[in-house]
């Protein structure tokens, strides 16, 4: 008997059992003589993802392209100097970065942990889950019209604001055998359960010779 993957159980960040006033570290220039707003811009800067290089992807996988040519790391020693910082960046490095899934794992980085967006979102805590802002999907139509993108989209307590769908030349229907480009929109119907989703950027790709039937691309229910 198939056994169903059952989702641990929600914890709390670490702000949520830090009681009282804190130091205001009036004694660290960083306190004390820089403005808050250019604090709050270094503190930013320092938490931003950026290219691991040397972890690159390979040149020819389905997922190496403009932009996305290495594994991305996120330096997070700040958050451990003092529970001042701690207290107002705690949320930046899921906040204002892109959570980015590839579909299916074989097409798709390896990471240390599952590349299923359910997964990696309910390893996270209630806190961050809440922070989560962009989502972006490089994923085939098999994928996006079936109950995976459904799944994604009724996460508990995930409801990003931003969502990006690329849909690459290798991610459409039949792209093997030169198939009309068809998409159905079934799966938009999903999006009502992302509460908070403000913008949909939808990225279609094809070869130079088929760009004409992205923008006649059938519709279909």
């Amino acid at each position: 008997m198939a056994r169903h993957w059952v989702p641990p159980p929600p914890v709390h960040s670490l702000i949520a059992t830090l009681i009282g006033p804190f130091d205001p570290q009036s004694t660290c220039v960083l306190y004390s003589a820089i403005p808050p707003e250019i604090r709050n811009r270094i503190l930013s800067f320092a938490l931003y993802s950026y290219d691991d290089i040397s972890r690159p992807y390979p040149d020819r996988s389905y997922y190496s392209r403009p932009g996305y040519r290495y594994h991305q790391h996120i330096s997070t020693n700040l958050l451990a100097t003092c529970r001042r910082i701690y207290s107002e960046t705690h949320d930046l490095p899921v906040s204002q970065n892109e959570h980015v899934f590839w579909g299916m794992s074989y097409r798709g980085p390896s990471r240390n942990i599952r590349s299923s967006p359910r997964w990696f979102f309910h390893k996270l805590t209630i806190e961050q889950r809440s922070a989560v802002v962009h989502v972006h999907l490089f994923t085939q139509l098999r994928w996006l019209e079936s109950n995976n993108f459904q799944k994604v989209c009724e996460l508990d307590d995930v409801h990003p604001q931003h969502l990006t769908i690329t849909v690459r030349h290798t991610d459409w229907w039949g792209w093997e055998t030169d198939t009309p480009l068809v998409m159905k929109y079934n799966w938009m119907d999903h999006l009502k359960y992302m509460k908070k989703l403000e913008t949909l950027d939808v990225e279609l790709e094809t070869m130079e010779q088929n760009k004409d039937q992205v923008f006649n691309a059938g519709l279909i229910l």
